[in-house]
């Protein structure tokens, strides 16, 4: 339903475009729900992170009701002419373009003639299958997350992308501008798409033989990346992630009782851990007492949301001009980071490009 199979707007010609036909079935059946899809409140954020999958604000039976739609599996990323489209639906007056009625997109996605808030694009299917989040900058929203490709139609071809702007007429057609597409985080710290992290090898402690992470596999990009509100707020977020992934015992509660009795950085310094919240804050998450693949995991998906380059051990240090970011884990640098994952954050300047130091092996 955009031009994508309700109708793009912008660089391409102004056409009347047929609304795409849904199933009585589909349109019978009722909206999903997930406990973490949030209510974005009138106008919605922007940018921001709508909650959902990925902080798309897609649930995750909606997401299951596009993949069941897709095709084969393809993916070509590159410069793509980008336009944007959405409500008000049917015909738009000033420029005679038929937006459809707005009741599914092409992959099934359904917004019910009204203008939910939620981050996908239109595609061509033979160039981006549907169902695949990928990251597109610059974008409307200025949001460094993912996108789903959810929906496709006539005028969208070869490497044309149409944002889903639930914003209103105005919006949309203000924005035609050439975006770079990729199926990885776009960094927050960078130009460009971040590069694949090879496999590695990252040391275990002890005798035991060596763990081999396959980082890219690891780091799906997350809804955790969206730099916004205070430290505690940011460390919060993951945490509540990491609770849900493998970590039981670890809450936003238990890291304040922790930071409570936290004593100065090794050399000194005022440790993140140490506040006050507002200002710097931080979380030591373990399962267990050496490395599990659960930690790799978490170390891997923070790498990703937050596109810090990782390679699966050290002390990664990045930022931008509000927040500095800090990644630890499977080494001794900074003390003894090897069973757990350290991830603070403090306001100001962080350092760009980010700073890495090598994993250092125990005993510390």
């Amino acid at each position: 339903m955009s031009r994508s199979g309700i109708v793009i707007l912008g660089v391409l010609p102004l056409l009347c475009i047929v609304g795409f036909v849904v199933t009585v079935l589909l349109l019978l059946e009722p909206s999903s729900t997930s406990a973490c899809a949030t209510d974005a409140g009138p106008g919605g954020p922007s940018p921001g992170n709508l909650g959902g999958v990925q902080g798309t604000g897609i649930t995750a039976g909606e997401l299951a009701i596009v993949r069941s739609s897709a095709g084969p599996q393809r993916f070509s990323g590159g410069t793509f002419a980008s336009t944007a489209y959405g409500p008000p639906w049917g015909v738009d007056r000033a420029s005679g373009i038929d937006q459809g009625a707005g009741i599914a997109t092409a992959g099934g996605l359904r917004l019910n003639g009204g203008a939910p808030h939620k981050y996908f694009v239109a595609v061509d299917p033979s160039v981006i299958s549907l169902g695949q989040f990928i990251y597109a900058w610059p974008n409307p929203f200025g949001w460094r997350g993912a996108f789903l490709a959810a929906d496709s139609g006539g005028l969208v071809n070869g490497k044309d992308l149409d944002f889903y702007d639930w914003r209103g007429r105005d919006s949309q057609l203000a924005w035609s501008t050439p975006v770079e597409v990729s199926n990885r985080p776009i960094s927050a710290f960078a130009t460009g798409p971040i590069p694949a992290p090879p496999t590695t090898t990252v040391p275990s402690p002890g005798n035991a033989p060596p763990v081999t992470a396959d980082c890219a596999a690891a780091a799906p990009a997350g809804s955790l990346g969206e730099l916004s509100g205070t430290p505690q707020e940011i460390v919060d977020r993951v945490v509540a992630y990491a609770h849900d992934h493998g970590f039981a015992d670890v809450t936003p509660a238990s890291v304040a009782r922790a930071n409570a009795t936290h004593g100065p950085t090794i050399s000194g310094g005022r440790s993140d851990h140490q506040g006050p919240p507002d200002e710097a804050w931080a979380a030591d998450i373990s399962n267990a007492g050496s490395p599990t693949k659960e930690m790799d995991a978490l170390a891997a998906t923070i790498a990703g949301a937050f596109a810090i380059q990782w390679q699966g051990s050290g002390l990664v240090s990045a930022g931008n001009d509000d927040y500095r970011l800090q990644l630890i884990y499977r080494t001794c640098g900074g003390g003894d980071h090897f069973n757990h994952v350290h991830f603070g954050v403090r306001r100001g300047p962080g350092p760009r490009p980010a700073v890495t130091q090598p994993s250092t092996p125990r005993p510390c």
